[in-house]
């Protein structure tokens, strides 16, 4: 049984990371991420860890068990998401626009039942659209509507309008910041604000000054949208990202469509989180020789990772396809995508590994890192290859954003 100390493992691990980064003429050096990831490992080990009592000594099994428990725990975490206000007022294309996916039909009345839309990797983000409050049909059943439709249970509340609040809806918007529940107020169809005697700026402040301000009080922020257009879109998402858990922040990152490139590079960043943890899982207990490359790593863990970062970035084969007939004169562009498409297929995990498997970072990580979490050549090369299947994923990603970027323009300006 291999015994080691906590303060051990972390100085035997940062010693290892000096010598593969070699200093600036290293191979590693040009890498940036890599120093970046490893950072991350040893800070998921500190998290797992810092409530122990007794850390002087631990098997290396039982460190591989703690960590595969905290991170399975996370790709369980939930995040739950409701659109409340009128019908017509936008809620559906809203979701569909956030998410970057059809998942609800625009125009379709709901009825008294909650109608729920998940979506994200393993299922683990639910949009919630909650019946008109005004629709209950008596007082009674008005005043236990936050217990049956289990309101408690939900992150964030986006407050739909797009013309003046109800009474009924006033009430409900109310309940909700009574309860200290974290909301956004959102101005849907801001496309449609048009008045010739006033500017648009004008329109929008009345709006908050004579339709938001009176009922809900001078601290209210509203963020004002349009499908059609983008606009306000990226500023909405931030906003979700601010009120959310920390712990919940990675995944609307992962999973939320970008409308800017500091969203993106948000993305980007907690894909490789992501993809060190794949690594760590994968080189664990349950690997075992993949034919072809000839390194221990859990195959499964893997092809859930390449097709988590696919559900990502947003890039189905459909998708892909309409991007590679789009850009017929980018030959390089076009290579990109066929190399995606490729990497869907059957055995495409396999054409991944391969390309990497001989790689010399591959053989130098394997050989620097402690063997702790398994086989170090199996994380080695889900590492490595994880993380450039990240960067071709998020090259398309660019492109397509600087595509959408004339969509963001404001029809007024």
């Amino acid at each position: 049984m291999d015994v080691i100390t906590y303060s051990s493992f972390n100085y035997s691990l940062s010693k290892n990371i000096n010598i593969i980064m070699g200093g600036t003429n290293s191979i590693m050096s040009k890498y940036d991420d890599f120093n970046y990831s490893i950072k991350e490992m040893l800070d998921l080990v500190q998290n797992v860890f810092k409530s122990k009592e007794d850390l002087s000594s631990m098997d290396t099994n039982d460190i591989y068990e703690e960590l595969k428990k905290q991170i399975e725990e996370e790709s369980k975490t939930k995040i739950s998401v409701a659109f409340f206000g009128q019908p017509g007022a936008g809620k559906s294309s809203l979701m569909n626009k956030l998410a970057g996916e059809k998942l609800a039909d625009a125009g379709i009345k709901p009825g008294m039942k909650v109608t729920k839309h998940v979506w994200g990797e393993n299922d683990s983000i639910e949009f919630v659209d909650l019946p008109g409050f005004d629709g209950v049909p008596d007082e009674h059943v008005r005043d236990e509507y936050w217990e049956n439709y289990d309101c408690e249970s939900i992150d964030l509340f986006l407050c739909c309008f797009e013309s003046k609040f109800n009474q009924a809806d006033a009430e409900f918007f109310k309940r909700v910041m009574s309860e200290n529940k974290g909301h956004i107020f959102v101005r849907t169809k801001a496309d449609s604000i048009f008045d010739e005697n006033m500017s648009l700026d004008e329109l929008k402040k009345e709006i908050v000054t004579e339709q938001v301000t009176p009922l809900f009080g001078e601290k209210v922020k509203v963020i004002f949208t349009s499908i059609r257009t983008n606009e306000g879109l990226d500023e909405l998402q931030n906003e979700i990202i601010q009120l959310l858990d920390e712990t919940k922040q990675g995944k609307w990152f992962r999973n939320a469509k970008a409308f800017s490139k500091e969203f993106l590079e948000s993305k980007k960043k907690a894909c490789k989180v992501k993809t060190i943890r794949s690594a760590i899982l994968s080189a664990g207990s349950g690997a075992i020789p993949i034919p072809v490359v000839g390194v221990p790593l859990d195959i499964n863990i893997y092809n859930d990772l390449l097709k988590d970062i696919r559900i990502s970035y947003g890039l189905t084969d459909s998708r892909l396809e309409q991007l590679y007939e789009k850009h017929q004169a980018d030959q390089k562009f076009k290579d990109n995508i066929k190399q995606l498409i490729d990497y869907a297929g059957k055995g495409g995990s396999i054409l991944l590994l391969k390309r990497y498997s001989n790689h010399v970072i591959i053989k130098q990580i394997a050989k620097s890192l402690p063997i702790i979490l398994g086989s170090s050549s199996g994380f080695a090369l889900t590492y490595f290859s994880g993380m450039k299947f990240v960067d071709e994923n998020h090259e398309i990603a660019e492109q397509i954003l600087k595509d959408e970027i004339p969509l963001k323009k404001n029809v007024y300006a």
